[in-house]
């Protein structure tokens, strides 16, 4: 009998180590997504920043032939 339960230990010891080796599997995996994320929100950020400032020097070039004397 005693023999049954050392072998459900160690069988339940060897769960318990696959179970954490997934939780830390699956926190790298969220890391590195949040990563990716963070890297894509910069460059949405960037596009947008240099679209404002080509917007800007448009909106001068046209403000300028229109106002500036020939």
């Amino acid at each position: 009998m005693s023999a049954i339960v050392g072998v459900w230990m160690d069988e339940i010891e060897k769960l318990k180590a696959q179970a954490q080796a997934q939780a830390r599997g699956a926190l790298l995996w969220r890391a590195k997504k949040e990563q990716r994320s963070a890297k894509g929100r910069r460059v949405e950020e960037e596009e947008e920043a240099s679209k404002e400032t080509t917007m800007s020097e448009t909106t001068l070039c046209l403000l300028m032939d229109r106002f500036v004397p020939c």
